[in-house]
C-alpha cells in the first residue's frame, strides 16, 4: 500500500479516536501478551498513561493464628513500578478488622485528679458496652443524647443527663447557674415522663393563655386564645405576674387574713 494512502488512513483513525468523548479514547495493544491500556490527550493526541492491569495473583498462604496473610502478584517485566505501600495504606484503610453497630470512633481519655482512663466514642450501643462489663465500668455510663438515656434507662436517668449537659455548656464559658434553677427546667420538661422541649412547641400544651404569652410570639398565643375562647385560672406564676397579682408561693400561698381594724381596738397588754 502506498505510504500515501497509509498515513490518509492514520490521520482519519486519529480524528476519529480525538473526537470521541475522553473515557472511550483508549484501546488495547499487546504487550507480551497482556492487554494495556492506553489514554490519549485531547488535542494532542499523544498518550497519556499507559497502565497494564494487574494480573491475578498466582498463589497465597495464610496463618490465621499468626494473622499474616502473604499475596504473591505477577507482573509483566515491561509494567510500571507499582507503590506497594500506598495501595496498602489505601487498603488498610477501607478495611474493617472489627466494627460495631453504631459506633463510628472510640477516643482514650486520660483520666482528671487521679482517675482511671475513660473512653469516648462517636455513636450510641449501649448493648455492646453492657457486653464489655469486664473491662468497662457499665454503672458509670453516660450519654449526651438525652433521648436515649429516656428510651434505655428511664425518665430519672434522662432528667440527670439534661442537667448535666445544660451545666456543661454553661461551664464552658465561665457561667454560674444555679442547681436549683436547672432543676426546675429539668423538672417542667420531664414531668410528663417523656421529653418535652423547652421551647413554644413544647410549650404549647400549658392550659394558661398569659403563662404562653409571657414566653414567646405573645400575639400568636393571644389570637389563638381568642378564637378558641380560653380561659386563664390565674393559677400560675407567670400569669399572676403579667396581671400585677402576688404569687401563689411562699407567703403568698397563705389564705389566712388578720383584720387591721379589730387589731387596732384591741387592748394592749403589757407585763
Amino acid at each position: 500500500m502506498p505510504e500515501e494512502v497509509k498515513g490518509k488512513k492514520a490521520k482519519g483513525k486519529a480524528a476519529k479516536r480525538l473526537s470521541e468523548p475522553k473515557s472511550k479514547r483508549a484501546r488495547t495493544s499487546g504487550t507480551s501478551g497482556v492487554a494495556m491500556s492506553v489514554t490519549y490527550d485531547r488535542e494532542s493526541g499523544a498518550p497519556l498513561s499507559a497502565r497494564p492491569p494487574v494480573q491475578p495473583c498466582t498463589s497465597h498462604s495464610r496463618d490465621s493464628c499468626a494473622g499474616v496473610c502473604d499475596l504473591v502478584i505477577q507482573m509483566p517485566l515491561d509494567a510500571p513500578k507499582l507503590l506497594v505501600l500506598e495501595l496498602a495504606e489505601a487498603a488498610a484503610a477501607e478495611t474493617f478488622v472489627r466494627i460495631t453497630p453504631g459506633i463510628d470512633k472510640v477516643f482514650v481519655l486520660e483520666g482528671a485528679h487521679g482517675a482511671g482512663p475513660s473512653i469516648q466514642v462517636d455513636g450510641i450501643n449501649f448493648r455492646a458496652a453492657w457486653e464489655q462489663d469486664a473491662v468497662v465500668d457499665i454503672n458509670s455510663i453516660a450519654c449526651n443524647d438525652v433521648h436515649a438515656m429516656l428510651t434505655v434507662f428511664g425518665v430519672e436517668a434522662a432528667r440527670s443527663t439534661l442537667v448535666s449537659e445544660v451545666r456543661g455548656v454553661f461551664g464552658a464559658y465561665g457561667i454560674g447557674v444555679d442547681y436549683r434553677h436547672l432543676a426546675l427546667v429539668a423538672d417542667f420538661m420531664m414531668q410528663g415522663g417523656g421529653y418535652r422541649a423547652c421551647n413554644r412547641a413544647g410549650i404549647e400544651s400549658c392550659t394558661s393563655p398569659l403563662l404562653k404569652m409571657s414566653f414567646e410570639t405573645s400575639a400568636h398565643f393571644l389570637q389563638d386564645a381568642a378564637l378558641r375562647g380560653a380561659a386563664d385560672s390565674m393559677s400560675s406564676a407567670a400569669a399572676r405576674i403579667v396581671m400585677g397579682q402576688p404569687v401563689a408561693l411562699g407567703t403568698g400561698c397563705v389564705s389566712l387574713h388578720m383584720d387591721l381594724g379589730a387589731k387596732a381596738s384591741m387592748p394592749m397588754l403589757s407585763y
